[in-house]
């Protein structure tokens, strides 16, 4: 469990995936999710540039690695 803790006093960490072909399944899917009574709440960096507004990447990019 994260030892960080926000403003509100509630646990956070931060998790990387790498390969995921479906956004908005993985969050459904992490977002059901508990550790004991902690829920898990997932979200998509607003700060990341390789992935589009409309959350999936180009092919060329993801066949490339990036």
């Amino acid at each position: 469990m994260a030892s960080k803790h926000n403003m509100h006093g509630e646990v956070y960490g931060f998790v990387r995936y790498s390969k995921v072909r479906d956004i908005d399944k993985l969050l459904k899917a992490v977002n059901n999710e508990h550790f004991g009574q902690y829920r898990v709440i997932a979200m998509l960096a607003r700060f990341d540039e390789t992935v589009p507004k409309n959350g999936l990447r180009e092919i060329a990019q993801a066949e490339g690695g990036v």
